[in-house]
């Protein structure tokens, strides 16, 4: 135990990566899904090991802090709406086939859902693993958009078996590159608060995803995610040429991470 302690202290980041893959694809070959509560759960062990009660009620505070104004909540919840009804008015415009009946009040059926099954991963994924990707790499000229990109790595990478499972489209690795990106912007503007990263997730797999699905079948499917796809990363862009590659954080000191004394991975 003292030496599992020990390397956790050393290496937090990939003690964690490590973890939230192993802690959420356990079930894949019994339900053919990851848990989603996975990273939150790996989060939860890597700060308990290295810090007891004290660090996970730092975390706690830290993960869930209040944003630094209400608006970045209300974009929160707004962006994926807009975003998922301009994709469907682009699909349709360039000939999907909209369905006879539509369901249309299936985010409110489908909400209690989506924020259990997808967006409780924000706890361990932007309110553990972001932060200390950006103190790691703060200084650097691009440092905060490497942070960015690498986090969206470990999105990605721990989506594909539902990628493989034919559960996810190949579209979302470009989505989420252009969205870890939009995603550390408003992580940056809203105070460090993972809570709007959460409810951007939650309203992003409502709308995007279960209510965008009684839509399309097939090809016009397959263009609706790649046109979301293609909003996000053009919203990225415009982020990194109005906000610059800093993405909204500003040079002050770096906080103080319970159980990452040291900028190590």
């Amino acid at each position: 135990m003292v030496s599992i302690r020990s390397f956790v202290q050393r290496r937090p980041l990939a003690s964690f990566v490590v973890l939230a893959y192993l802690f959420s694809w356990w079930l894949v070959p019994l339900v053919g899904m990851p848990l989603p509560w996975g990273p939150m759960f790996a989060a939860l062990l890597i700060v308990g090991l290295i810090s007891g009660r004290t660090g996970l009620g730092s975390w706690a505070r830290r993960a869930f802090r209040p944003s630094a104004h209400w608006g970045w909540y209300a974009l929160a919840l707004v962006l994926p709406i807009a975003f998922t009804f301009i994709g469907l008015g682009i699909n349709l415009w360039m000939g999907a086939t909209m369905p006879a009946k539509v369901n249309w009040i299936e985010p409110l059926m489908f909400a209690p859902f989506t924020i259990l099954l997808g967006a409780l991963e924000e706890p361990g994924w932007t309110g553990f693993a972001l932060p200390r990707l950006l103190e790691r790499w703060r200084a650097a000229p691009l440092g905060i958009l490497v942070a960015a990109l690498v986090m969206s790595v470990i999105r990605f990478s721990w989506h594909l078996p539902l990628m493989i499972g034919g559960d996810v489209a190949w579209s979302d690795i470009v989505w989420m590159i252009g969205a870890q990106i939009v995603f550390v912007w408003l992580y940056n503007r809203s105070g460090g608060s993972a809570l709007t990263i959460l409810l951007l997730h939650w309203m992003n797999n409502t709308f995007s995803g279960e209510f965008v699905s009684q839509f399309f079948t097939g090809a016009d499917s397959t263009r609706q995610s790649w046109l979301m796809a293609g909003l996000w990363c053009a919203l990225a862009l415009g982020v990194l040429i109005f906000a610059g590659p800093r993405l909204g954080l500003r040079r002050a000191p770096a906080p103080n991470l319970t159980g990452a004394a040291a900028p190590t991975l």
